[in-house]
């Protein structure tokens, strides 16, 4: 995949997908596959992949692609099976992210399509939510419970389904914006912590093109901290025992 870019994967039922600049979308079946292989179906050529509701969704610049209804190899669009291709607006730049649910969101450099489920025909419609901010990069959106925590070009924030609120601005924005390798930022990962209800950001800083510190944000505290000299490729987040 391109090197500037990152991996990004999604769960749809038993199928993890998987989706880079440069490369074609992989598919690991759980219970039957030994690795990733080629999503299969013809599916679009995809920076960006997601779930809502029983549709997958995949990006690339600023084509959004829809599959058929509960079927990751259908892309054939067409009003029958529910699957179909649209524009975002160029105003706002490359889709940079997607998150899922029962109604999702399509981040851009600039801005946030909020996706919501209508049913017919073309079962969603794309309404933008905010403009002037959106997300830096494809890992960049975690969900936590009914928000997702933002790192943006400019700084932080918290986005509801409706609405933003900063979590950054007159405390960490300034310093991380000067920090950043913005040259790199595609490379920005974060997840959430639930054990300890903290939202971590790994990113590059000037001269490495790899993240290198951990910004991290406690909601319960509403407090953040940071770690330096890490060397990290992928935050990602998984079940513990105990």
């Amino acid at each position: 995949a391109d090197p500037d870019w990152a991996w990004v994967f999604t769960q749809f039922g038993n199928n993890i997908i998987a989706a880079a600049r440069g490369a074609a979308a992989q598919r690991y079946i759980l219970g039957s596959s030994s690795a990733f292989a080629d999503l299969g179906g013809s599916p679009p050529t995809a920076d960006l992949c997601g779930r809502i509701r029983q549709w997958l969704f995949m990006a690339s610049g600023r084509t959004v692609s829809v599959s058929g209804f509960n079927d990751v190899t259908d892309w054939t669009f067409d009003t029958a099976t529910q699957g179909f291709q649209t524009e975002i607006s160029q105003e706002a730049g490359i889709a940079t992210a997607i998150i899922g649910g029962e109604n999702g969101a399509i981040f851009q450099e600039r801005g946030i399509i909020r996706v919501a489920f209508t049913g017919g025909v073309v079962p969603f419609l794309f309404d933008e939510v905010e403009g002037g901010r959106g997300a830096a990069g494809p890992n960049c959106v975690t969900q936590f419970g009914r928000n997702a925590y933002v790192a943006a070009e400019d700084g932080f924030y918290v986005y509801n389904g409706l609405e933003t609120s900063p979590l950054g601005a007159s405390r960490v924005d300034e310093w991380w914006t000067e920090r950043l390798n913005y040259g790199a930022r595609a490379r920005i990962s974060t997840a959430f912590d639930a054990r300890r209800k903290t939202w971590l950001i790994a990113y590059p800083t000037q001269g490495s093109a790899i993240c290198n510190e951990i910004l991290a944000y406690n909601i319960a505290d509403n407090r953040w901290t940071y770690t330096d000299d890490e060397q990290i490729a992928l935050l990602f987040e998984m079940p513990y025992e105990g």
